[in-house]
């Protein structure tokens, strides 16, 4: 849990949701970064350290080691019920006795598609992939020690399916509508919103579309947040050698108040990772009101109504992209006729409260 963002903020809400239900939690994570996730309440357990990483050959090679640790802490802590929250925890999994385990694996895309993979360096991606012919095998016979596997989305649960051969409950991760709220937006200050936290973002194949609606405009701003690290420098690089600078504003990692402030301020988010299982920045954007372009396939298609509360387009169509960037700086109303329809969605389906609510009663069927 190193980063405000996906899986970890999905446990980390979950985990305040369940306290404040008067449930005892315990989060055990490789590492948890407690700048960013800090509780009274909640109990913090480290099995490793920032080193161990999934994306690393050591967390790979201490993998027995880590799998004892959480043992050992099950033993200690005698809890009532286990939920293993993402991969590549579900390779930690084993039988603990007469208690519960279930699993909700979020996304498993880094054992079977080459969305995160591409990513790495030439050598780590090399090798990952000669690896994960041995791990998906190793990975499967994990599955038998659930009692019950949690899909996020119908797609994610097709592939589960597809991959496990085991049949999920669906439960939708939400959009904490309190804290996501929309805002008025400037109509003459036009801006389309990126997530820059990792090259599976896919931010500079949307900047390179961009640049051609800046050739023929200059009436809008590209807001980039959660940029760091060398993709940052990788994308002010990109900006600069492609002339764009003046209209690109980077803002770094962010608050939960400054990414609401500007979800919600936004005249469209464009969010273009490939295959994605669910996506809870689409959730966060449309509770703040603000329309979204995403990829298919995948689970924006379960969340996003095409032509009402976003648009999809192929994960390679650049003229599709151009084309619904243009319709909506054309007419920047449009943004806030599709915001609430978005707002409105959000709260019928994907609520955080409703959905952890449903969440909760499985959990305690299992325990009961």
């Amino acid at each position: 849990m190193t980063r405000i963002g996906g899986a970890a903020r999905y446990a980390w809400e979950l985990g305040e949701f369940l306290i404040n239900r008067g449930d005892e939690v315990i989060i055990v994570s490789l590492y948890t970064d407690t700048k960013l996730y800090n509780s009274k309440k909640i109990k913090i357990i480290n099995l490793a350290d920032i080193t161990f990483l999934p994306q690393s050959i050591k967390f790979w090679t201490n993998l027995s080691n880590i799998k004892q640790k959480l043992a050992d802490i099950v033993k200690n802590e005698k809890p009532d019920l286990i939920l293993f929250n993402h991969f590549p925890s579900t390779l930690w999994a084993q039988k603990f006795q007469n208690i519960p385990v279930l699993a909700c694996p979020q996304d498993i895309e880094l054992l079977y598609s080459n969305t995160y993979t591409n990513n790495l360096p030439i050598f780590t991606r090399s090798l990952w992939k000669f690896l994960r012919l041995f791990i998906r095998y190793y990975d499967k016979k994990k599955w038998k020690n659930f009692d019950l596997v949690i899909a996020n989305s119908n797609f994610s649960a097709k592939k589960l399916k597809e991959k496990y051969n085991v049949k999920p409950e669906i439960i939708y991760p939400g959009a904490n509508t309190k804290v996501f709220l929309p805002m008025e937006k400037n109509l003459d200050e036009k801006s389309i919103m990126l997530i820059a936290d990792g090259k599976v973002r896919r931010v500079e194949f949307a900047l390179k579309n961009i640049k051609k609606i800046l050739k023929k405009r200059q009436d809008f701003k590209i807001w980039i947040a959660g940029n760091y690290g060398d993709y940052d420098k990788e994308l002010k690089e990109m900006v600069k050698s492609e002339g764009i600078e003046k209209n690109v504003i980077f803002f770094g990692r962010v608050s939960d108040s400054k990414l609401r402030e500007l979800y919600a301020k936004a005249h469209v988010f464009v969010h273009l990772q490939r295959i994605q299982p669910f996506g809870l920045v689409f959730t966060e954007a449309m509770s703040c009101g603000t329309p979204v372009i995403a990829c298919k396939p995948g689970a924006p298609e379960e969340v996003i109504k095409d032509g009402e509360t976003g648009f999809l387009i192929d994960e390679y169509d650049g003229n599709m992209l151009i084309k619904f960037l243009e319709k909506i700086l054309d007419d920047p109303k449009q943004s806030v006729e599709m915001g609430i329809k978005g707002r409105q969605r959000v709260q019928e389906k994907f609520n955080s409260i409703k959905q952890y609510e449903k969440l909760r009663k499985t959990l305690l069927e299992w325990i009961n």
